[in-house]
């Protein structure tokens, strides 16, 4: 396999404090890889300082990204976002907002991107999320969820981070798609989530059901026929991670793939095995 190009790394920050050195330790490991950008969960104090330790553990040549989602208040966000930039942060994802998420917050990411441009655009760049076919997103239809997008990056988002690539054809009609409807020259990172950093298919499947993915033929066909046990479940991740890894550098040249690590050790052997570490 060629040498893998640059990369961004997903961690979801602890809910307490005593979760912090473990994660640490492997933010230590990822720096190996050099990765462009670490996207945080958020938003929080936690991630605060979390974000203040990766940037001492990874170094400055990484972006420190916080995620926030549009159920959090216009005075909430610009409060958070104001210590995010103290403690190193560059980068923020605005999200949809979670199913049955509560606040007075914001009523689309569109007019979350507006707000957090106008208030930090000279201190943070803004990245939106990318819902591929398969999944739905703020909109809840392909369609309607590319036009969208395509407003965000016309507002200012200055990059799109997809949902999980499974098939990289959905990929590349994600791209097609998103420059016709306006969004010309955004940097566009595929996900990849390796399926062995989740328990087992059982566990897949309920994330599925969550977040309203629906697995496509291939995988679908690969579930079907699995054999039962850890060893097979471990040995369909890894080998879904390296094809997909090798399928993106071929078609996608020089893109950043955004790695979604689940703070899970076996996130470190798949991007170990494609050379990324």
């Amino acid at each position: 396999m060629p040498s893998p190009g640059p990369c961004s790394v997903e961690a979801f920050v602890p809910r307490s404090a005593a979760g912090m050195p473990a994660l640490v330790e492997r933010l230590v490991l990822l720096a190996n890889a050099a990765p462009r950008a670490l996207s945080l969960s958020g938003p929080t104090s936690t991630t605060l300082q979390l974000a203040q330790k990766a940037k001492e553990a990874m170094g400055s040549s990484t972006a420190i990204q916080v995620q926030c989602e549009t159920s959090t208040s216009k005075e909430a966000l610009e409060g958070f976002l104001t210590k995010a930039v103290a403690a190193g942060v560059t980068e923020v994802l605005l999200l949809p907002a979670s199913a049955g998420a509560a606040g007075s917050g914001f009523a689309s990411v569109l007019e979350m991107v507006s707000f957090v441009v106008e208030r930090f655009g000279s201190q943070l760049s803004v990245v939106v999320s990318g819902f591929l076919r398969g999944t739905k997103g703020e909109n809840g239809h392909y369609s309607k969820d590319i036009a969208a997008c395509a407003e965000q990056v016309k507002a200012g988002a200055s990059r799109v981070v997809t949902t999980p690539v499974w098939d990289v054809n959905h990929l590349i009609q994600f791209q097609m798609d998103l420059r016709s409807a306006g969004a010309r020259s955004v940097e566009i990172n595929p996900a990849l989530l390796p399926l062995h950093a989740l328990d087992d298919m059982a566990d897949f499947l309920r994330l599925c059901s969550q977040l309203e993915w629906t697995p496509p033929k291939g995988l679908a066909a690969d579930l079907d026929k699995l054999s039962a046990g850890a060893a097979a479940w471990t040995a369909l991740g890894a080998r879904y991670f390296s094809t997909l890894q090798s399928e993106l550098l071929e078609c996608c040249k020089g893109c950043v793939t955004h790695v979604i690590t689940l703070n899970h050790v076996a996130a470190l052997d798949a991007m170990r095995s494609v050379g990324y570490t």
